[in-house]
């Protein structure tokens, strides 16, 4: 026989020895609990729960004993059913340096420094079970659990690892389910961030479905998660009439409706009570129920909650509600009160909607200054803000002065033409097309007698035609240039 072939004999040897030594020591039972080593530990609690203040009696348990890992186990865990966790760790380190790879003793090492808040220690202990027995489904959710701040990255891993091992293990779908949501805040691209939407509410809606509805009200953290992300993928879908690719996709609030029927009778704490009325009432006005949707706002209407439970998006759908309706006196109650008192919350959109609100039921002198408020937070929020959007301030002026020319209120009527002129004047500067020169002549001419016609609007309209024309040669010579290149 060869030397190398001996060596490789005796190495395979020792390494199958060793093995048989590691899953004897993982299976081996541990033994009763003496009952003189629990009157000794009775004795160690009668004195102050700290090892110093015990004098004999702990020294004398750890004397006669100290060396059973057995009996450490025991007592570890007798102290820890007392809450005495300074002992129960001395006992629970003597067993462990005595039987390093057994899983009961790792599994209360785990349990006790996890109760004390020693998060490393418990993971350790966790990652000497797996090392003993890999797919331990125990102490890969446990593990996983520990490391779930700390290690996020280690714990999904585990958490991954159960489902494929243990597919029905609906804790694992929950935690999975916020690990996802996670990812999605963390995100930076869209696309991503969407995907982990998804992901979040398939681990959420096989963890939710299979468990009893009484029960929800203690995981009423990750429920809120779920609706959050159920409505988050609804509504940031991309409707086919905006999407210039026509492939947009068709919103359906049916899911997110459904869970919050289930959630409703059970979530008590008023912070996510009143986020499952929130997303419910959110998703019956974007799925045009009108009927559901006013039944579904009595918690805003009643004000059912704290003030400070309310957010913006209540007000701003109760006034989508209403406008919807073509109730535009009530979609502006409700609009006005969302940036009234939410300034900060309602961004640029906020205004922009009071705004046309206002606008659509011909209140425009009301209808102004919330329009220029648009126009600084778009600005402020460093938004494209273009001749189009000062356009639409010009012809609110022009509605104004319109008004009262019918209403033969000359004061007004100056003011607004003078109002409207200036930003007429401004987009004429700025944009050499005919719209500018054209809005001056439509608003001077409200200046004129009633037959006449304003010398000041026959002078924008020769500007407008000039620049029509300008704009015609312009167009005919491009024209006339692309086809020379072609042929």
């Amino acid at each position: 026989m060869t030397k190398s072939l001996l060596r490789i004999i005796v190495l395979s040897t020792g390494l199958l020895v060793g093995l048989l030594q590691l899953q004897a020591q993982s299976r081996d039972k541990i033994e009763p609990f003496y009952p003189e080593v629990r009157a000794l530990c009775d004795s160690v609690l009668s004195y102050i729960s700290t090892p110093d203040d015990m004098k004999e009696p702990f020294i004398l348990l750890l004397r006669k004993y100290g060396g059973n890992a057995d009996q450490m186990y025991r007592a570890a865990e007798y102290f820890a059913s007392k809450d005495n966790y300074s002992c129960s760790q001395f006992c629970i380190e003597r067993a462990f340096g005595k039987k390093m790879k057994n899983t009961e003793i790792l599994q209360l090492r785990a349990q006790i420094y996890e109760r004390v808040g020693n998060t490393a220690l418990a993971s350790n202990s966790y990652d000497g079970i797996l090392q003993v027995d890999s797919l331990n489904h125990y102490a890969l959710m446990k593990a996983a659990d520990v490391d779930k701040y700390q290690n996020a990255a280690a714990s999904m891993e585990r958490l991954l690892l159960v489902k494929e091992k243990y597919p029905d293990d609906i804790e694992a779908d929950k935690q999975l389910g916020y690990h996802y949501n996670r990812l999605a805040f963390e995100a930076s691209r869209d696309s991503t961030i969407k995907a982990n939407w998804r992901l979040s509410v398939q681990h959420y809606g096989n963890w939710f479905f299979a468990t009893p509805a009484d029960s929800l009200n203690k995981s009423d953290f990750y429920c809120n998660q779920y609706i959050t992300n159920l409505y988050n993928i609804e509504a940031t879908k991309k409707e086919k009439k905006d999407s210039k690719d026509g492939k947009g996709e068709v919103k359906d609030f049916n899911k997110l409706v459904q869970v919050c029927n289930i959630l409703e009778p059970h979530i008590t704490r008023p912070i996510y009570s009143k986020n499952i009325k929130a997303y419910k009432f959110w998703g019956l006005v974007q799925a045009k129920d009108s009927e559901k949707a006013h039944a579904a706002m009595s918690y805003l209407s009643r004000q059912t909650f704290p003030d400070s439970l309310y957010q913006y998006l209540d007000y701003a759908f109760a006034g989508q509600l209403y406008a919807d309706e073509n109730n535009l006196p009530e979609a502006i109650k409700w609009q006005k009160q969302a940036v009234e008192k939410y300034p900060e919350k309602c961004g640029a959109a906020g205004y922009y909607k009071l705004y046309d609100y206002y606008d659509k039921n011909q209140q425009y002198n009301e209808a102004v200054p919330v329009y220029r408020q648009f126009l600084a937070k778009a600005v402020e929020e460093k938004a494209a803000v273009g001749i189009r959007d000062t356009m639409f301030l010009g012809n609110l002026y022009y509605n104004l002065a319109l008004q009262a020319y019918k209403d033969k209120d000359s004061i007004r009527l100056k003011q607004y033409v003078a109002s409207g002129d200036t930003i007429y004047a401004y987009i004429s500067e700025k944009d050499s097309a005919f719209v500018g020169p054209a809005q001056r002549a439509l608003i001077n001419q409200l200046l004129a007698p009633e037959g006449d016609f304003s010398l000041a609007a026959k002078e924008h309209y020769e500007e407008a035609i000039k620049r029509i024309e300008e704009r015609r040669v312009i167009e005919n010579d491009e024209f006339r240039n692309m086809n020379e290149k072609r042929a």
